[in-house]
């Protein structure tokens, strides 16, 4: 894989805060310890991974691929070459600015190997848009952040809400 991929690919058994910081190398991901089967991967930035927190705390376990400042392009070439039941992208703040976006969101799109994607819509509007537009195009289904409270305008306050919320 490429050296842009500085990148977290595990199951989030063990998920951190500070892992996403200092990614490790890449790993491939490794079935649960309880025996259960990965039927959902995350995708995405830094919010990708405290929702993958949140959900494992849940008891839902997903290969997760995330990594601090990660654009559409750079997660579309860490898509992992594996089906899955469901997969939930939340991608966003890095590319604002980015005059190729609805092309790397088609892109990205075609190589998730999930028949149920989950968008999750960034703070950041302009941005949300375009994902929102993505999302209806393809048939996918959306998760508004702007709906939950925010301290810093980036990353929700709390995470348990929206994961319980998805996993419905």
């Amino acid at each position: 894989m490429n050296t842009i991929a500085k990148l977290l690919i595990a199951t989030c058994m063990a998920c951190s805060t500070s892992a996403y910081a200092k990614p490790p190398s890449i790993a491939p991901s490794t079935p649960p310890s309880d025996g259960s089967k990965q039927e959902c991967l995350i995708i995405g930035d830094t919010t990708a991974f405290e929702l993958a927190k949140a959900l494992r705390q849940r008891g839902h376990a997903c290969d997760l691929v995330a990594f601090k400042n990660a654009t559409a392009r750079q997660l579309d070439r860490q898509v992992p070459y594996r089906r899955y039941s469901v997969a939930y992208v939340s991608l966003g703040i890095a590319d604002t600015g980015n005059k190729h976006l609805e092309s790397d969101l088609r892109t990205m799109r075609s190589h998730l190997r999930a028949p149920k994607v989950v968008w999750v819509l960034p703070y950041e509007r302009s941005v949300a848009r375009h994902i929102d537009a993505n999302a209806a195009e393809s048939g996918g289904l959306v998760v508004d952040l702007a709906w939950w409270p925010t301290h810093d305008g980036l990353h929700p306050s709390d995470y348990g809400p929206i994961a319980d919320m998805i996993v419905r």
